[in-house]
Parts: C-alpha cells; sequence; structure tokens
C-alpha cells in the first residue's frame, strides 16, 4: 500500500474549524472516518511531546520531546506517524497498544520504531468490543482548533470553560452511549488501554441519574453560575474517572457521584462566581476520592460542607 505523507496549515486548520462549527457536537468515526481521523490526529499531534498535555510519551519508555512526526494518508485512511530523531528503538508498556498502534510501526526484526496510528482502525477495534469511538465538536474548537493560544482549554487541568459550560452534561450522554472520546493522549492512556465494556457498565445505572439531574438543575446554558456549577464541575471529574478501566467499579467513585447529585439543589444557594476560583475542599475532594488506600477519617457534615469548607473526608 502507498503511504503519502502530508501537513496541514494555519490556513487548513481554520477552514476545518468551520466546517465543525456547522456540524453535529459528536462526530462519529463510524460517519465520517475522515474527519474524525484527521481531527483525532491533529490533536494527538498537538499533545505527543508537550510538557502538560503528553500524557502518551511515558509508556514508550521516553522522557522529553525527543519525537518527529508526519501526518499520512494510505488509500482513504489518514494515519499519524511518530519516531526518535536519535534512532533509539521504543519500549512497549501496555498490552492493549496492539488495538492502537499499527503494526507498520515495527520492523522487520520486530523491534517498535515508530508509532503509527490510523485512527479509523483503532475505531473499528474498539467497535468489536462493543464501543463507539467519537471525537466531540466544541472540544476540539476549543484546544487542537481555538483561534488563538489564549483560547486553549486544557482540559486535564480545572478550567473555567468547562465549569461555565456544565461538562457534565456531555460526558454523561458519552457514556450513556458507550461513546469514547478519542482526540488526545489522555483519551487513549486513560480511557482506552484496558477498556472493557462489562466493567463500563457498572456506571451506566449512575450516569443515567446524573443526566436527568443535570437537565432538572441546568435547564438554561446561560444562567449565571452558583455553587451548583462548582459541584457539577466535580460530577464531571466523577464521571470522567468512571469511565476510566481503573476506577470502573469503584465504590467510592459511585458514593460521590451520588453525594453531588443529591447536593446540586443545596449548592444552588451558595454563592459563587467564576472569578473566585476554586473553593478550598475541591482539589482536597478529588485527592481523597482517588486516593488508592482507604480514609481513616469519618466524613462530617454534607458534602457541599466538605467542597466549600476545610473538610474531604467519604468512605473507604
Amino acid at each position: 500500500m502507498t503511504v503519502q505523507v502530508f501537513s496541514v496549515d494555519a490556513a487548513t486548520k481554520r477552514s476545518l474549524a468551520a466546517k465543525l462549527r456547522q456540524g453535529d457536537e459528536v462526530i462519529r468515526f463510524a460517519d465520517d472516518p475522515s474527519l474524525a481521523s484527521l481531527c483525532t490526529c491533529l490533536g494527538l499531534q498537538s499533545e505527543v511531546g508537550q510538557p502538560g498535555l503528553d500524557r502518551l510519551s511515558p509508556f514508550f519508555g521516553v522522557e522529553g520531546n525527543p519525537w518527529r512526526s508526519e501526518l499520512l494518508m494510505a488509500a482513504s485512511e489518514i494515519g499519524i506517524r511518530w519516531w526518535r530523531e536519535d534512532g533509539v528503538p521504543l519500549q512497549l508498556r501496555h498490552a492493549d497498544f496492539r488495538y492502537v498502534i499499527d503494526r507498520s510501526s515495527f520492523d522487520a526484526e520486530g523491534q517498535l520504531t515508530s508509532i503509527v496510528i490510523y485512527p479509523a482502525r483503532v475505531a473499528a477495534n474498539f467497535r468489536s468490543m462493543g464501543f463507539e469511538l467519537v471525537v466531540v465538536r466544541d472540544w476540539l474548537l476549543t484546544s487542537t482548533l481555538s483561534e488563538t493560544p489564549e483560547d486553549r482549554v486544557n482540559y486535564l487541568h480545572a478550567n473555567d470553560w468547562e465549569i461555565r459550560n456544565i461538562v457534565g452534561r456531555m460526558q454523561a450522554k458519552l457514556m450513556q452511549r458507550r461513546q469514547l472520546v478519542f482526540s488526545g493522549t489522555h483519551d487513549i492512556v486513560d480511557h482506552l488501554l484496558g477498556a472493557d465494556v462489562e466493567g463500563y457498565a457498572t456506571a451506566l445505572p449512575t450516569v443515567s441519574v446524573a443526566l436527568e439531574a443535570l437537565a432538572r438543575e441546568f435547564p438554561e446554558e446561560s444562567e449565571s453560575s452558583s455553587g451548583a456549577h462548582v459541584m457539577a464541575y466535580l460530577l464531571a471529574v466523577v464521571l470522567d474517572d468512571l469511565a476510566q478501566p481503573r476506577w470502573y467499579r469503584s465504590t467510592k467513585h459511585q458514593w460521590m457521584a451520588r453525594e453531588l447529585i443529591a447536593g446540586l439543589p443545596a449548592a444552588r444557594r451558595r454563592p459563587w462566581a467564576l472569578k473566585d476560583g476554586l473553593p478550598v475542599g475541591f482539589h482536597a475532594t478529588v485527592a481523597r476520592l482517588r486516593a488508592p488506600t482507604p480514609t481513616a477519617d469519618t466524613p462530617g457534615g454534607s458534602l457541599v460542607d466538605r467542597v466549600f469548607g476545610r473538610i474531604s473526608g467519604m468512605p473507604s
């Protein structure tokens, strides 16, 4: 098969962004494999080797940014390839990369000399497991395809855009449909590697309750911020965790999600504005939730009080 190398300049990215703005909010690989694949390749290309964004390199034994990359066209399929400038062979630190990287990543001796990914092929592999891979229009337009660097949202950190737009609504919709986003290194490392549809399904009853609660509590996208926005964002973080294999069956996450859902009406009465940043208990609550060992303390007061105060306990 003949493989051609191509590049995408700034003008083409602007045209791509304009096309996305006129389309659906979720793009399925099954519906438009070329468009979805190009978006994924650009997203991955913008992250690999970049401090604070690259979640992929450590899984290949790489530190820093020794990478070169190029976009590929093989027949009608769009892909991407990375290789080390120094020619050092790569390591492979997770067995499930067999569903992600193409066999052309290996040389004749079986050494991993590059990383080649054809996103539409990856989508086909995960479709056979019971998942549907997608890209999300607005997440692309505020990251990979943002108009200026200042407009770019770093989705690996707490940010105003996701809080303001109640990102948990989209997260819950995707989970309910067993859709996995595939447009960045976090998606591969935290959601695709180890993906198992039976484990994933254990969170779906909670997801349905969350979606109903968010629709009820936030009927208007333009409404002003309140403490409920903080709690809804924390719920989005918990849902994203529950969509990751390491936390599929986490009883702490299930408990937290339901407590957040129950606390949304009370949180609405808490005054809060985006300019104030996240309350003092937010990150401590997330850290305690993700801690690998059980907590020794007993929670006191409501979850709303703990997030907006100084206590962040929860059941083990």
